[in-house]
């Protein structure tokens, strides 16, 4: 049509859909012969496609999702909770993760938590939350490790690992530790504190820290956390500060 594009960029089209199958990319292309024979692209027009409520579903994949669906959803399609907006990130200002962190905190009582970037997957959406969404926030079957360490320790493994936390607020500069509070107090080098994390980061990062396993999947922990509170706000709060180089793990 008279609305697609001159292609002028070697016969190469470069498109980007985005992310997280939120649209759909349509590519229309108009091929045309050359003096040769050969066939090269001459116009072509992309566009985005936005994945909403109202589009119907392919019957086809539609029924061999459900076949799959359908003995799980009375398990995995319960409400356990809502968020009061979505759970998501600002910048490094990662709200989901600051969920994750403070249910494993204030369920087991201790100073401080951490959790390791790329351990929770994905954000909550507004509204009803159900056990799949915290699955899919949390797919891994890591459990929760009790810890004690001092504060000289703790700010080791701030500058070492850059975590998510809960209890602590940090600024780390080009992998270097610019300040930190346990419970809006200074970190006391001697002083021992109590801590949790997954068991996924405590296997490389709390090496020579005395531990143990409470034997339960994070998961579950946050599951039942939200079940008791009801609710879930994002917290925005600026408690982890990232700037240049990161740790040196």
């Amino acid at each position: 049509g008279d609305d697609l594009k001159q292609n002028d960029v070697n016969g190469t089209v470069i498109v980007q859909a985005f992310q997280w199958g939120g649209e759909l990319g349509r590519l229309d292309l108009l091929f045309e012969r050359d003096g040769t024979g050969a066939w090269r692209v001459s116009r072509y027009r992309a566009r985005l496609v936005p994945i909403t409520p109202g589009m119907p579903a392919e019957p086809m994949v539609a029924s061999v999702v459900d076949k799959f669906w359908q003995p799980i959803a009375a398990r995995y399609g319960e409400v356990v909770g809502r968020a009061t907006a979505d759970v998501s990130s600002r910048g490094d200002d990662a709200a989901a993760y600051h969920f994750v962190a403070d249910a494993v905190r204030e369920t087991y009582n201790v100073d401080v938590e951490f959790e390791n970037s790329g351990g929770v997957r994905a954000p909550l959406v507004a509204g009803d939350v159900t056990r799949a969404d915290l699955i899919t926030m949390d797919p891994f079957d890591n459990t929760v490790i009790l810890f004690k360490a001092t504060g000289a320790q703790i700010k080791e493994i701030l500058a070492r690992h850059a975590p998510y936390v809960s209890g602590v607020r940090y600024r780390l500069v080009d992998g270097k530790l610019d300040g930190a509070t346990i419970g809006g107090q200074p970190v006391d080098d001697a002083r021992v504190y109590t801590g949790a994390t997954n068991s996924y980061f405590a296997g490389f990062a709390l090496k020579g820290i005395a531990q143990e396993t409470t034997g339960r999947l994070r998961v579950d922990v946050i599951t039942t956390y939200l079940k008791s509170k009801g609710t879930v706000t994002p917290a925005y709060d600026g408690r982890r500060v990232v700037i240049g180089r990161r740790g040196r793990s």
